[in-house]
C-alpha cells in the first residue's frame, strides 16, 4: 500500500512478503500474528484491511504514510475511505514497480488503450514494437468523469468491443 522506498527517490523492481508484512507492521506499530502467518501478497492487504478495519488505526493517521508525491493524484485524497486509498496507492505502487522494471518499452500483450478527450496528451512516443498491439479509442471525459455514470456505460461497451477486437486478432495469428 504505501511506497516501501520512504526516501521516495528510487523505485523497487519487486514486491516481497515479507517486506510487505514489514511496511505493514511499520503501520501498526507492532507485529499481528494474523498477518505473520500469511503466505500470499494478496491474501496480507486483504487481512490487513479487514485489521485496520476492526482497530483503531484513523485512516487520518495512515494517509500520513503515504509519499507526499502520490497524494496529488489520489482522487478526493482527504475524504477518502480506507480500502479506496489502500486500492489506489498499491495500484501506483504497482504501476511504479512495472516501469522500474522498464515493461514500458517490452510489453508483449494486446492492449486495449482508451484515451479521455479532456486529459493531457502524453508526449512521449510509443515504441513500434508496442504500438502494433495496442487499440488506440478515446471517449468524451476526463479521467475520472469516464469512470462515472454516465460515461461508464459508455466504457463498458469500448472494453467490449476491443476484447472482440482482440480476440479477433489473436484467431487471425494462429
Amino acid at each position: 500500500m504505501i511506497d516501501t522506498q520512504l526516501s521516495g527517490t528510487t523505485h523497487k523492481t519487486t514486491f516481497t512478503l515479507e517486506e510487505e508484512k514489514e511496511l505493514l507492521f511499520e503501520m501498526f506499530g507492532t507485529k499481528q500474528a494474523e498477518l505473520e502467518a500469511v503466505d500470499s501478497i494478496p491474501e496480507l492487504w486483504k487481512k490487513a484491511v479487514k485489521l485496520l478495519r476492526n482497530t483503531d488505526h484513523d485512516v487520518e493517521k495512515i494517509k500520513t504514510m503515504v509519499p507526499e508525491k502520490m497524494r496529488p493524484i489520489i482522487p478526493h485524497f482527504n475524504t477518502i475511505q480506507l480500502e479506496n486509498l489502500i486500492t489506489y496507492v498499491n495500484t501506483i505502487r504497482s504501476l511504479l514497480v512495472l516501469h522500474a522494471q522498464g515493461v514500458t518499452s517490452e510489453v508483449k500483450a494486446p492492449l486495449i488503450y482508451i484515451r479521455a478527450s479532456q486529459t493531457v496528451r502524453n508526449a512521449q512516443p510509443i515504441p513500434d514494437n508496442v504500438a502494433k498491439r495496442i487499440i488506440f479509442t478515446e471517449m468524451e471525459g476526463d479521467h475520472f468523469s469516464i469512470l462515472r455514470k454516465p460515461q461508464v456505460q459508455e466504457l463498458a461497451r469500448i472494453v467490449e468491443r476491443g476484447l472482440k477486437r482482440l480476440q479477433k486478432k489473436a484467431l487471425n495469428l494462429s
